[in-house]
């Protein structure tokens, strides 16, 4: 629910209010849902159920309307002729629709201001879902046979429902990750088989002229690196160009993170190097006479 809103001894054209949003709760709604305290305190359990003039408002209301000033204490009203809401707490910001969409300001009003014959319930339990959820039914049927719950949901349900179809671009974009890391392990190996083949009469001098078997394997496998590493830092780039639509799949995730972005660098020098490996290693095994009559 919206309202617009008036704050006390802050006087504002009509029709430029700010508007904020709004819920009605009762009992320990806070704990049950994990919303922390930042500042102040909760209403009492007697201002909760009996009539009262008390609100907590969250962190994002406390910034955008109060940012001046200490926000406990302040009045507002949802109304002209409303009643006068004093603010006695500030909790953390919640995502009420779903996780891409921002926090907007929004305060929380005891049950007892506004009455209503619909309800919610937020019940935190340690049981599993299925045996909560038929326990809970069974304590609803014994309080009242008449009433007959709309819906019983888990949490988890509830967020899923929201990031199906960002999951399944998540889990495209992972799968089509994974088939170009083993395309480019098949190409690093044919590069690299290739090169080999090119300087196969190169090697054949070197190790005449006194280069071990371990030094042919760091040179080759030194070239392929380095080829990865380029590639690698090209991509940086193009995800870097990209990053407004790669953080529109991400929640709460940094464009940029130095150890992720390593990380990856990681995975590709030692898919790099793995692909590298068997044609540094038949580049062990050349014959430098050979070699040498064959050029």
């Amino acid at each position: 629910m919206r309202s617009a809103l008036w704050r006390e001894a802050v006087p504002v054209s009509k029709g430029d209010e700010p508007v904020v949003y709004y819920n009605l709760y009762a009992g320990d709604y806070f704990k049950a849902m994990g919303i922390p305290l930042v500042r102040g305190r909760f209403p009492t359990e007697r201002e909760l159920w009996e009539p009262s003039d008390v609100i907590v408002i969250n962190e994002t209301m406390a910034h955008e309307l109060f940012n001046d000033i200490d926000p406990l204490g302040q009045r507002f009203k949802t109304g002209e002729d409303g009643q006068w809401n004093q603010i006695v707490g500030v909790v953390g910001d919640v995502r009420q629709k779903s996780l891409d969409e921002p926090p907007k300001p929004e305060f929380y009003a005891p049950y007892s201001q506004m009455p209503m014959t619909f309800l919610t319930f937020a019940i935190h339990t340690e049981l599993p879902g299925s045996s909560a959820l038929s326990v809970l039914s069974g304590v609803v049927h014994d309080r009242d046979p008449d009433a007959v719950p709309a819906g019983l949901t888990p949490l988890s349900e509830l967020i899923a429902s929201t990031i199906t179809n960002r999951r399944l671009a998540m889990l495209l974009m992972i799968l089509f990750a994974g088939l170009a890391l083993a395309l480019s392990a098949v190409g690093a190996y044919g590069v690299m088989s290739y090169a080999i083949d090119q300087r196969t009469a190169e090697i054949g001098v070197r190790m005449a002229l006194g280069a071990n078997p371990a030094g042919i394997l760091r040179l080759v496998l030194g070239q392929g690196l380095r080829t990865a590493l380029a590639g690698a830092l090209a991509g940086l780039l193009a995800a870097l160009a990209l990053s407004s639509v790669l953080a529109s799949l991400l929640y709460g995730v940094r464009i940029f993170d130095w150890m992720v972005d390593g990380g990856i660098l990681l995975i590709v020098s030692m898919n790099a190097l793995l692909a590298s490996y068997m044609p540094a290693r038949r580049a062990m095994r050349i014959d430098p006479i050979r070699a040498i009559r064959q050029e």
